[in-house]
């Protein structure tokens, strides 16, 4: 039985000035008296659910039927964990009892004289025990003694450093009755847990990514698409019962777009066929860049006929597709036959579904947010979703990436946008530099940066604008940042015109030593630098 227990900033920050003369032992304190008080509210909120007729309506393997005499004894037990002395009635007043003292805590603490409030503070129960007993109370009256209790522990990266370590600490010895699962950023490296009370990772806990960073990690690409396609085909269900079968379906519904040649030095996209082929995407990029057309005479690609040699297509030309559909539409040739890059902003190449679906990082709330605002566009007559409809809503989903990196603070002259930009222009020039690189650099390792440069990776890593590709994760919750393999989101891409694939890696501090100062990088011709590859995807 799952427990949602989330971290407010409202009860953090109404704590600051009540602990500001107390010492960090008192300050821990007071931060695990409130969390307790926040278990215990999300606990017995489930209990009262668990109760009510409605979870007998929609959830009956978890409904319960107690007396009032029992309901009675639950509340008597539930009382003295968490308001000794106090005498409740019933489950909903204990529930507005413990909200009232997460209100009134502070204030409480304040009016004690000093000494009084160090010992309150030092005698806290730990919440889970406290959690553990409660769920067994309610077990053995509900005759349920086999049920398994989890506290959902969410958002741990902004809770205080003394609730991240008893919660960590947890790990290695939880009431039988209870699990724990701690959600919180990569970028929190948990405090150290002194002695054998330090929990191991396989052996006390699983840490479980949820990014879809590599296909060792997560899910396969094609179990991925499936899952965005069930979304969008809620979507269109919950919206509209009597939609079309086309519409319903994600391949049918979105316009695909296709490479169709040059039409003087503007790439032209076109919604493509079922069946397209990417022979002309080949021919039309060779025909503007002679470092591509060169790269294809070196490996013996003959563009006029790319089916045949089969092996030779699987081995060289799909492996350098992704570049190529961003590098043929990003660049143009100019009057003078040199290689550019067009001044166009719509994110075409990014369109269709299988491309959508990349981009999203199967990130359900931004995706069903981007999804939303493309079925506005379709109509019963016209069940499709234009291309223009598409780059608008990309655009959009990237706009507020953007803004988000924008709005952290910066710190020491760094920015999280300014490093992040820095890296996605790097890479940009991977792709529509002046020379063709049919394996790019589009990751990094972090190894010994700065301060403030790790504090921005964290800002990143948090939001989701980079993720780790590290199989085991769990290294960050030792090892914190460095060390960590990453790339920009896929959310990013449209913005710095990179493909939707992890690429070499570089270590970052060579990364940033060899980007330009200036915040253009159009004019660096990347390929004539020396990029000494530390990783290999």
């Amino acid at each position: 039985m799952g427990v949602f227990v989330p971290v407010d900033t409202a009860w953090i920050s109404s704590l600051q000035n009540t602990l500001l003369p107390l010492g960090e032992e008192a300050r821990a304190g007071a931060h695990m008296s409130i969390y307790t008080l926040a278990v215990a509210r999300s606990l017995v909120d489930t209990m009262v659910w668990r109760l009510d007729a409605s979870c007998r309506a929609n959830e009956e393997r978890f409904y319960i039927k107690l007396d009032r005499n029992h309901e009675l004894d639950l509340v008597r037990h539930l009382a003295s964990l968490w308001l000794p002395g106090r005498k409740v009635l019933s489950l909903l007043e204990l529930r507005l009892l413990l909200t009232q003292e997460l209100a009134i805590l502070p204030r409480r603490l304040m009016q004690m004289e000093a000494g009084e409030r160090v010992s309150a503070l030092a005698a806290t129960e730990s919440p889970t025990q406290l959690a553990g007993l409660a769920c067994d109370g309610f077990n053995l009256l509900a005759n349920d003694d086999s049920r398994k209790w989890a506290l959902l522990c969410d958002e741990l990266e902004i809770a205080p450093t003394g609730v991240q370590s008893h919660l960590f600490a947890a790990l290695r010895a939880t009431p039988q009755n209870l699990l724990l699962k701690l959600a919180l950023t990569p970028a929190l490296k948990l405090p150290q847990v002194p002695g054998s009370e330090h929990p191991v990772p396989a052996h006390d806990y699983d840490s479980i990514s949820l990014s879809y960073a590599t296909r060792e990690e997560g899910a396969s690409e094609r179990s991925r698409e499936e899952f965005c396609r069930g979304l969008w085909s809620g979507l269109v269900s919950a919206r509209d019962r009597s939609a079309s079968a086309s519409l319903v379906s994600a391949d049918d519904a979105f316009e695909r777009p296709s490479h169709t040649g040059f039409v003087g030095s503007e790439a032209v996209f076109e919604r493509a066929p079922a069946d397209a082929r990417f022979g002309s995407m080949f021919r039309s990029l060779a025909s503007i860049d002679i470092s591509f057309a060169d790269y294809l005479v070196r490996k013996g690609v003959d563009v006029s006929d790319l089916d045949a040699k089969p092996n030779l297509l699987d081995s060289v030309v799909r492996k350098v597709r992704p570049v190529v559909e961003i590098r043929s539409f990003y660049l143009k040739r100019s009057m003078r036959s040199e290689v550019g890059r067009a001044s166009r902003r719509a994110p075409i190449p990014y369109c269709g579904a299988k491309n959508i679906f990349s981009v999203s990082e199967s990130h359900p709330r931004w995706l069903k947010s981007t999804l939303s605002g493309m079925l506005g566009e379709a109509r019963e007559k016209s069940p499709h979703i234009s291309l223009v409809a598409q780059s608008r809503e990309i655009k959009f989903a990237v706009s507020r990436v953007v803004a988000r990196l924008k709005a952290f603070p910066s710190a020491d002259e760094h920015s999280t946008y300014a490093l992040i930009e820095k890296i996605g222009l790097f890479f940009g020039q991977q792709i529509v530099g002046q020379r063709f690189i049919a394996d790019p650099i589009l990751s990094f390792v972090v190894d010994e940066v700065g301060d403030a440069e790790l504090r921005c990776l964290g800002n990143a890593l948090y939001i989701g604008a980079l993720v780790p590709l590290d199989i085991n994760s769990h290294i960050y919750l030792v090892n914190g940042l460095v060390g960590g393999r990453f790339r920009l989101s896929n959310w990013l891409a449209p913005h710095f015109k990179l493909p939707l694939v992890a690429g070499k890696s570089i270590n970052l501090t060579t990364l940033l030593e060899r980007s330009r100062v200036d915040s253009s990088l159009d004019t660096v011709d990347i390929s004539q630098l020396s990029l000494g590859l530390d990783h290999e995807s």
